[in-house]
């Protein structure tokens, strides 16, 4: 008679621990990358962009201060390897054709 409230105690255990890493997996497959940087990145909407010197592949610097109220600058940080950055290419192209000479393109 003893043994049963121990197995009991034993079976309520392993059935707690499963229901709570079946929570925890499912809320962390919920979470993305894109909704942290979607609620991080919203903080900065309207604040200029900090100064940035960057080196093309070719050699070539480009400086955001020196654009600063001359361009809309579209600014892209992306990768060939990257599945949602390959998806957005072709909003990103559309984009640049679209606006020809007055949005400078950095990606």
């Amino acid at each position: 008679m003893s043994r049963l409230p121990h197995r009991l105690c034993i079976l309520f255990a392993t059935a707690l621990t499963l229901v709570a890493l079946a929570v925890t997996g499912a809320r962390a497959h919920a979470e993305t990358g894109q909704d942290y940087a979607v609620q991080s990145g919203a903080r900065l909407l309207g604040q200029t962009a900090p100064a940035l010197k960057l080196t093309t592949l070719d050699g070539q610097t480009i400086d955001l201060a020196a654009l600063r109220g001359h361009k809309a600058v579209y600014l892209k940080f992306w990768a060939t390897w990257c599945v949602p950055c390959r998806e957005q290419m072709p909003h990103f192209e559309k984009t640049w054709r679209g606006a020809g000479d007055d949005l400078a393109v950095v990606a």
